[in-house]
């Protein structure tokens, strides 16, 4: 009988879900929301108790959904996204995503040659370090008209750029939000770089040069291009920079590459 990384219960054979550095049980499992969960082999325990802790501090936000789209909504006013999964609401920080898009994919024409299509979101976080793409409608119709006999052409729906200007308003309030509470603080440009890099590297307290490191390698290891995520490189310049940012504030040198 296998043990619950995350949590230390013992799973049968049936109740258990792979992770990157074992398995974990199905309590554990279904605090995860549905639209990371496909991706969960990537993922170690340390950023599983990261994305737990995440969504047990947003579900205490106040959420009011200004406009939604599928499954996605959007709370303008509070800065803050909502996705449904499975009867929930996960809920971010528009500031916490640092990079989102949705497209429109899976295009095909139905039987009657009316194009349809899938539109999906993807999202790429910093703390808690996550990539992932969901659904958030389907079967979505497209302005389509045949070209000739074998071909259709078609246009992007029209409110996929609606939303995307909606999501813009909730990021641009978010900033504003945080850029009045940084203001407060007296901070300068470097102290939010230090923030920035403490946030995608989880620290909160204490560090040292070999807690970083190891945090460092863990990153690389689960954000590299080879696995199966739809990445590139930028992301590990991205660790690698916030890493030499944080052995600078310890006083370390040689900057790594």
């Amino acid at each position: 009988m296998n043990t619950c990384v995350n949590c230390g219960n013992k799973i049968g054979i049936f109740e258990k879900h792979k992770c990157n550095d074992g398995y974990i049980c199905q309590n554990c499992y279904r605090r995860i929301p549905g639209f990371i969960r496909y991706d969960l082999k990537h993922y170690d325990v340390y950023i599983i108790r990261n994305i737990h802790g995440y969504f047990f501090n947003t579900m205490k936000y106040r959420f009011d959904s200004t406009a939604s789209y599928g499954n996605l909504l959007v709370d303008e006013i509070n800065g803050l996204i909502g996705i449904k999964s499975h009867d929930e609401i996960s809920i971010f920080n528009a500031l916490d995503l640092k990079d989102i898009d949705i497209i429109a994919t899976d295009i095909f024409a139905d039987k009657n040659n009316r194009v349809k299509c899938n539109i999906e979101l993807r999202c790429e976080t910093d703390n808690p370090p996550m990539m992932f793409k969901t659904y958030i409608k389907k079967n979505v119709f497209c302005k389509s008209k045949r070209v000739d006999y074998e071909h259709i052409s078609w246009e992007m729906p029209s409110e996929i750029a609606v939303i995307k200007i909606v999501i813009n308003n909730a990021l641009q309030r978010a900033e504003e939000k945080f850029i009045k509470s940084i203001s407060n603080d007296n901070l300068s440009l470097h102290d939010i770089e230090i923030i920035k890099a403490k946030a995608l590297f989880m620290i909160d307290g204490e560090y040292n040069i070999s807690s970083i490191k190891e945090q460092r390698d863990r990153l690389l290891k689960t954000f590299h291009p080879d696995n199966d995520h739809y990445i590139d490189d930028k992301y590990s310049k991205k660790i690698i920079h916030s890493f030499n940012l944080l052995k600078k504030e310890l006083g370390e040198s040689n900057e790594e590459n």
